[in-house]
């Protein structure tokens, strides 16, 4: 099985696609938030098969961790109700994912990027009101519109990270890592059913899981040291610059 092909057979792509998802790992061990924000549309451009299913499996042992080591505040109210919009949004999205052609495809996570990158700015010169829960509603909206994108480009968290944002600290961490890993595995499930994961994709998603782990590794010496409101500018400066490159290729190409 060819699992090289989808790199185009250069190893300069596959050193690329590693970087980024190393980074990107990195970035979330620090931020909790932004590994495929920054890989997916370096991925989509330069092996576009890895996306999405490729992705979500290079991240599952990560959220799968994440989701154990912070399942002590876990919210099940409002994962259960974001968990109502998450199914038929995931399915929506692996749909989609069956019926686009690989520029449609490169042009929808461009756009996810960028409308993530900015309602993420949005979100944060809004006041923020402490320990607000969300409302049923806002959850059933961000579960569907997380599945959508967590199946059709890897990036799911944004609509529940601002919907959770009034929600204290631990809370947040702990039910955005339960629900990511318990996201994950739908949007594998619903993409195995239209026939989008198949076993070369899996493997290829499998070469990408060292360099996940040791970008997340290297993330806790580095907690401490680095000031998380600039690195979340940079992050979402370079999202967003990523996502334009990736939407202009894509229009262009």
């Amino acid at each position: 099985m060819d699992v090289w092909g989808v790199f185009g057979g250069d190893p300069l792509v596959v050193v690329a696609c590693a970087l980024a998802v190393g980074l990107g790992a990195l970035v979330q061990g620090v931020l909790g938030f932004g590994l495929a924000l920054l890989s997916v549309p370096v991925l989509a451009w330069l092996a576009p098969e890895l996306v999405p299913a490729g992705i979500l499996v290079a991240v599952l042992p990560l959220v799968l961790v994440s989701a154990v080591r912070e399942r002590s505040h876990v919210d099940l109210r409002g994962i259960g109700w974001a968990l109502v919009g998450r199914v038929p949004g995931g399915a929506g999205g692996a749909v989609a994912v069956a019926l686009l052609p690989v520029r449609g495809l490169q042009l929808l996570v461009a756009a996810t990027v960028c409308l993530a990158v900015a309602a993420a700015v949005v979100a944060d010169r809004r006041p923020r009101r402490q320990d607000s829960r969300p409302r049923r509603t806002s959850l059933v909206v961000a579960g569907a519109l997380s599945g959508l994108g967590g199946t059709t480009s890897g990036i799911g968290g944004p609509p529940m990270a601002i919907t959770f944002r009034n929600s204290g600290g631990p809370a947040i961490r702990s039910t955005l890592a339960v629900f990511f890993a318990v996201g994950a595995l739908l949007s594998l499930a619903s993409l195995a059913v239209v026939d989008e994961l198949t076993v070369r994709k899996m493997l290829v998603g499998l070469v990408l899981v060292p360099p996940v782990v040791l970008g997340y590794l290297l993330a806790g010496p580095l907690r401490r040291r680095v000031e998380p409101g600039v690195l979340r500018g940079a992050v979402l400066l370079l999202s967003g610059a990523a996502g334009l490159a990736l939407l202009l290729g894509a229009l262009l190409g």
